[in-house]
C-alpha cells in the first residue's frame, strides 16, 4: 500500500466514524500530543475521536497537502 493509499484509507475511515478501521492505522506505542493536557495513547485518542465525532457529526477531514508533505519526508510507501 502506498502512502496514499494509506492515508486516504485512514481519512475514509475516520470521516466515517470507524473506529475499529482507525484503529487498524495506529502502531502500538501510538501518542498523541495536540491540545491534550499530556500526551496520550491509542486508547485515549480513539475515546476522544468518538466524542468528537458525536459532537460533529458532519464534520469531514480531506488530504489537501498532505500527500505533498508526506512524499517530501521521503515516505512513499508505508509498511504494517
Amino acid at each position: 500500500m502506498d502512502t496514499k493509499e494509506f492515508a486516504q484509507s485512514f481519512v475514509d475511515a475516520y470521516n466515517a466514524g470507524n473506529t475499529a478501521q482507525v484503529a487498524s492505522h495506529l502502531v502500538d506505542d501510538f501518542k498523541f500530543s495536540g491540545p491534550v493536557p499530556k500526551p496520550i495513547g491509542s486508547k485515549e485518542w480513539l475515546g476522544l475521536h468518538s466524542i468528537f465525532k458525536a459532537a460533529f457529526p458532519d464534520i469531514s477531514y480531506n488530504l489537501r497537502g498532505v500527500i505533498g508533505m508526506l512524499t517530501q519526508l521521503g515516505l512513499q510507501t508505508v509498511r504494517k
